[in-house]
Parts: structure tokens; C-alpha cells; sequence
């Protein structure tokens, strides 16, 4: 396991490097990513989200996501 250790903090926000996901199932916390309205997750972390959480890709599909709307999947 990799330890991630605080670049700076900025209100109340904590910069770390390390595996976001790692980070998430150590802890238990929520993650936040902002998506587009195309239901494609195809680059970047939105891909990564994709695979990691299968059942989280078909909620973002199902959702028919408009600008500006959001969504928090259980």
C-alpha cells in the first residue's frame, strides 16, 4: 500500500499524490468526478471509474445527464 503524504492544504482541501482509488477504498470517502452528457466514459478517470465500478457506468448511461445536472450514484 502506498502512503500518500500532503503536498499543501488549501482550504481545507489536502493535495496528496497517490492512487485515488487506492485513497477511496482505504478510507471509505466519496469521490467526486465530473463527467460529460455523452454516457461514453471512454479516457482519462472516467474510464478508470468505468471498469473499476461496472455497475456505476450503467447508472451514468441510464441517467441521460443534461448540462448542469447532477448525480450521485449510491
Amino acid at each position: 500500500m502506498v502512503k500518500a503524504i500532503p503536498h499543501f492544504s488549501l482550504g481545507g482541501i489536502v493535495v496528496v499524490d497517490g492512487d485515488i482509488f487506492e485513497s477511496v477504498d482505504r478510507t471509505g470517502g466519496i469521490l467526486f468526478h465530473q463527467v460529460n452528457c455523452r454516457g461514453v466514459a471512454g479516457a482519462g478517470i472516467a474510464l478508470r471509474i468505468r471498469y473499476r465500478w461496472p455497475d456505476w457506468y450503467k447508472f451514468y448511461q441510464r441517467s441521460y445527464a443534461r448540462l448542469g445536472d447532477a448525480n450521485l450514484y449510491p
